[in-house]
């Protein structure tokens, strides 16, 4: 019995020793053999870990300065302030549809030659063209067109009421020798047909240079209007405006006649356009200044000397917005228009900056 019943338990042992051998599982550990189990972390894994490590001793920090404050004064700070962890930005495989879907539109909108919105946008852009206007507006160019137009204003002063004369009759106080009326009406309203055909182009245009132009040329114009509003509130001798038989019926002469703001804008226009196009805008805008004075100073509207005002008003501005536009176009890397080649076909021009 003891035989058989060593010889059942060296069995037993032999057969367990031979199952744990041939069927346990392989050693993972091994040398030699791949470590299926272990999974490399990736580099994101360690940077999510170095940061929760950063933050914990943030954390510890901003702890111990409440226990110092707690210890110091009692009490603990009113309204804590907990610091501010970093938050990664999300990468595109981690976006939603919709986050993707307007990450991809404001690449399309906002160009690099464009303003992007998260350094301002177009509103920043537009304080900033503003203030440079205004910048360029005191300077050298603007003290010479003072001075250039400032004889020219003492002349007209001199003959403006016997010009006058002319146009006027002191025994019945009416107007006389006038021009049709609607030259009047042509000279009043005329000037808004080159404004908004030039200041579209800032819409329209395919060139770089016109958008440009335009676009600061409608920037400069509300302030060529206000400034001359500004400055006919001046009470002197030189803003009455001439006799006239509509406005003179008291015996008295009107305020708000200097300067001529119709002149001060079509001379804006002239010179900023003329000055950045040559003769074929300057000829033609020039001879509508012409019109515009004398159909003012036929109708008893003006003096001569608040149209000279007027021209050297807009003449200012232009100068001061032409600098700018110069100064925009030089910060631009690269420009691109579409024009006709000598043939008649259609052309691309590229320049870049550099």
């Amino acid at each position: 019995m003891r035989l058989q019943k060593h010889l059942c338990i060296f069995l037993f042992a032999t057969l367990c020793t031979f199952s744990s051998s041939s069927f346990s599982a392989p050693n993972l550990m091994a040398p030699g053999r791949k470590n299926r189990l272990s999974v490399k972390p990736s580099q994101n894994s360690k940077k999510i870990t170095r940061r929760q490590k950063q933050h914990h001793k943030i954390l510890q920090k901003w702890h111990k300065k409440q226990e110092r404050t707690k210890q110091i004064y009692g009490v603990k700070d009113p309204q804590p302030k907990k610091p501010k962890l970093y938050k990664p930005k999300p990468n595109k495989m981690q976006m939603s549809k919709r986050q993707l879907n307007f990450e991809c539109l404001r690449e399309k909108l906002f160009l690099p030659g464009r303003a992007h919105p998260d350094k301002g946008g177009w509103i920043a852009d537009l304080y900033k063209d503003v203030i440079m206007l205004h910048y360029n507006l005191i300077s050298w160019s603007s003290y010479k067109t003072i001075a250039a137009s400032f004889p020219f204003f003492i002349a007209a002063r001199i003959v403006d009421e016997p010009l006058q004369r002319k146009f006027f009759d002191f025994f019945d106080y009416k107007n006389c020798n006038q021009l049709p009326g609607w030259c009047h009406e042509a000279a009043q309203w005329g000037i808004g047909v080159p404004i908004v055909g030039l200041g579209s182009l800032a819409f329209f245009s395919l060139n770089e240079e016109r958008r440009t132009t335009a676009r600061i040329f409608l920037l400069g114009m509300p302030f060529v209007v206000f400034g001359k509003d500004i400055i006919k509130k001046v009470r002197a001798d030189f803003c009455l405006r001439p006799w006239h038989e509509d406005f003179c019926n008291d015996g008295n002469r009107k305020l708000g006649g200097f300067p001529s703001g119709h002149m001060a804008e079509i001379t804006y226009t002239m010179v900023l356009w003329g000055k950045r196009y040559g003769p074929k805008l300057f000829i033609p805008l020039g001879l509508l200044a012409g019109f515009v004075g004398a159909a003012f100073l036929n109708c008893n509207r003006h003096y001569v000397s608040q149209l000279v005002a007027g021209a050297a008003l807009g003449t200012m501005y232009a100068l001061a917005a032409d600098k700018l536009i110069d100064q925009k176009l030089q910060h631009k890397k690269w420009q691109w228009e579409f024009s006709r080649d000598g043939q008649g076909n259609p052309a691309m021009k590229v320049c870049w900056n550099f």
